[in-house]
């Protein structure tokens, strides 16, 4: 929640020339991955927002809380442009790296004007510093809902049909004739209703003939008799479905973008502890070109820009769809993310200010923690930080993300 750049007092010229420099890095980043420069710039533009967002969530929450917020920054740097209204600064700075907000006396080592002690955020109860502290990934979550909620009342949630949409060479049904378009009406007797009948009925049943009802369109229903090849002892027929959206009612819109929610944050939990879990591992998979090394290494690696990139371009390939929901994929994992029990993240000024309640509790009187004894954390954390994105932007670059679309 501020600048880390604050203390470099840039003059133009150097501003300038820093804006430059950026500019031909993502030109020339757009000709190495040879992709729509709209891209590049929807995901950081998207991550500026999105950042800017969670900051607007500690501001309004301190603003609440009677703190007193001195910044409110777009960006990193020298300003460019700022305007002041009340007791705030408000404007932009000149690396779009996301944004921040100035709440004074956030810690026991800043010097603060004694009139304004009890507007600092050390001054103020656990709730208030609670608040604060939990409002940035709050208002992700939040956006992350309003955009799973647009895609399910907007555009529907996708839903296989009982209609083929591809049909494998050599495959079985290749062999009997189902083509793309024929729907599936029965198999071995038992009536196709939705497309997850059909692996219910046809995996048991590897190396068995079956009768297989279709019917293509405009044609009377046909039969033929069809053997599922085995397929690590499953049987498979060799087509795969085609899928339409179903647009959802406001209710069921917002009970599935909330059970989403839940389900991509308890996974994307898993995914952070499988990856620290197999930090060594991660490691080893960065030097070696042995394949069940790097894939066992790259199970819940972190996504860098590079791979936003590129997940932005697929998503956006594939319609506005795919990008509201990767857009609302990216605001959980930020959440998710700054939550961490860790100075100085979100989630380690929740766990200090926990920490002082509970020993200003236990000793019934006033116990603030000493940011002397917990600088070299934060800077342990920050190098991991940096140790993950330098890598991770590596690993993109070199291996890529697939395509979930």
């Amino acid at each position: 929640m501020r600048d880390v750049f604050e203390e470099q007092q840039l003059d133009r010229k150097t501003t300038v020339r820093n804006v430059v420099l950026v500019v031909v890095a993502l030109v020339l980043f757009t000709i190495i991955r040879p992709a729509s420069a709209v891209n590049l710039l929807g995901v950081l533009g998207g991550l500026v927002v999105f950042i800017v967002v969670h900051e607007f969530g500690h501001f309004a929450a301190a603003k609440w809380s009677g703190m007193k917020v001195t910044e409110f920054f777009a960006g990193f740097g020298p300003r460019i442009w700022s305007f002041r209204r009340g007791e705030t600064e408000y404007g932009f700075k000149a690396l779009p790296l996301g944004g921040y907000v100035k709440i004074i006396g956030m810690n026991n080592l800043e010097e603060v004007d004694p009139a304004d002690e009890d507007r600092t955020y050390r001054s103020k109860r656990y709730r208030s510093r609670f608040i604060v502290a939990f409002a940035g990934p709050f208002m992700n979550v939040l956006l992350a809902f309003v955009l799973l909620f647009v895609v399910y009342a907007g555009f529907g949630v996708a839903r296989a049909t009982t209609v083929v949409n591809v049909v494998g060479e050599g495959t079985p049904a290749a062999a009997v004739g189902l083509q793309p378009g024929d729907t599936i009406l029965s198999i071995d007797g038992t009536p196709v209703e939705e497309w997850a009948d059909v692996p219910e009925i046809v995996q048991p049943l590897a190396g068995q003939a079956v009768t297989v009802v279709y019917q293509r369109p405009g044609e009377e229903p046909r039969s033929v008799t069809a053997t599922p090849e085995s397929v690590e002892g499953v049987g498979r027929l060799g087509i795969s479905p085609e899928g339409r959206y179903d647009r959802l009612g406001p209710v069921e819109s917002l009970t599935t973008s909330v059970g989403d929610i839940w389900r991509q944050t308890t996974g994307t939990i898993s995914a952070f502890g499988g990856f620290f879990g197999n930090l060594d591992g991660y490691v080893q998979g960065l030097f070696t070109d042995d394949e069940q090394v790097q894939d066992k290494a790259d199970e819940n690696r972190f996504v860098s820009v590079v791979g936003l990139y590129d997940l932005g371009g697929d998503a956006a390939r594939d319609g506005i769809r795919s990008v509201l929901i990767v857009m609302a994929i990216i605001n959980l994992a930020l959440a998710i993310f700054n939550l961490l029990p860790l100075p100085p993240f979100d989630g380690g000024l929740i766990a200090i200010a926990t920490y002082e309640k509970v020993a200003s509790t236990v000793r019934r009187r006033r116990v603030q923690a000493d940011m002397n004894k917990i600088m070299p954390l934060a800077g342990a954390v920050l190098v991991m930080v940096a140790f993950i994105a330098i890598t991770s932007i590596y690993l993109d670059l070199v291996r890529g993300q697939q395509n979930p679309f």
